[in-house]
């Protein structure tokens, strides 16, 4: 067990270094603030973002190529969790997976209880952001009767658990699995979120050993090349 665990450590400080890594350890929100207009050029078609989110809402979708022309916007609404994502109704219509267009719910309350995401540090923002996108990239491979059946899913604990542990891992197979450890440690240890959400975060996501684990299983079975503008 301490062998395995100096191995993750090992891995936690080697990705720092060198973007021919597998994943990095530390997204430098002042380098990708120097490249705000190529990122824009490159990630922000058919996209609306608020402009506080813009840059983090950016960096992570650089990590979604698959996702450059899909149509995406970012709104403010109150819910009961920190973000969401889900097809637009109405676009769902046209029963063309191509013309969908997404959602993703930013909360807009900050009072006890509640994550204050204005007080998030980058990397974890950026974690959050892309646990989302890779809700997206899963609608996308969906038809429509198949994304019905997974929102009644919902409705049971256990099914849920599976689906959303199953969107973590596929945030980390994107390269932000440092992202998703940052933003559930924040979670759990660090924000001013309830003792009732830090338990369902706990249960229904991957907990940050958990996250470890599999960026250090993805490392050590595939190296996930990421795209030649990180730094």
């Amino acid at each position: 067990m301490r062998f395995y665990i100096g191995i993750i450590l090992f891995l936690n400080g080697a990705l720092s270094y060198g973007q021919e890594m597998s994943m990095l350890r530390q997204l430098d929100s002042l380098y990708y603030s120097s490249k705000l207009d190529s990122l824009e050029r490159l990630y922000g078609t058919n996209k609306e973002i608020p402009h506080e989110y813009r840059l983090a809402v950016l960096v992570s979708l650089s990590f979604y190529p698959e996702l450059i022309q899909t149509p995406i916007t970012f709104k403010y609404r109150n819910i009961s969790t920190s973000m969401n994502s889900r097809p637009q109704l109405l676009s769902m219509i046209s029963l063309d997976p191509q013309k969908r267009k997404y959602v993703v719910r930013i909360n807009k309350l900050h009072q006890n209880g509640f994550i204050n995401l204005n007080k998030v540090p980058f990397n974890a923002l950026v974690g959050l952001i892309g646990h989302e996108l890779s809700h997206i990239v899963d609608y996308e491979s969906k038809a429509d009767i198949e994304i019905m059946l997974r929102a009644l899913s919902y409705l049971n604990i256990r099914t849920k658990t599976i689906f959303e542990k199953s969107i973590d891992k596929k945030t980390i197979q994107h390269g932000l699995g440092w992202c998703l450890f940052d933003w559930s440690t924040y979670v759990l240890n660090q924000s001013g979120a309830s003792m009732d959400y830090k338990a369902f975060k706990k249960r229904v996501y991957l907990e940050p050993i958990e996250i470890q684990e599999k960026i250090l299983y993805y490392f050590l079975t595939a190296s996930n090349a990421l795209p030649q503008d990180h730094h």
